[in-house]
């Protein structure tokens, strides 16, 4: 178990013996399609916003949005075919 895990098992959040670096995640997934939560324009719009934001707050939280903004758009594939959008 790593430190972060050692310190949340101290904490008495995590289960005790419970190896959450090796141990396999199981569960049941439903077999139906699931609707993504943002399409791919939103999520591209909602990129834009937190560069603006970045630009707007140099001093406070900007530099997080931005951080944010190229974690998010490294995850996203590009926007040509998306109607709207090129």
């Amino acid at each position: 178990m790593n430190s972060a895990g050692r310190a949340l098992a101290q904490a008495g959040t995590v289960e005790r013996g419970v190896d959450y670096d090796t141990d396999p995640v199981t569960g049941a997934y439903p077999d139906e399609a699931r609707l993504a939560l943002l399409t791919a324009a939103e999520a591209h719009e909602t990129i834009g916003h937190l560069q603006l934001l970045e630009q707007l707050d140099p001093g406070g939280r900007g530099p997080a949005a931005g951080q944010l903004a190229a974690d998010l758009a490294r995850r996203l594939p590009a926007l040509s075919g998306v109607p709207g959008r090129s």
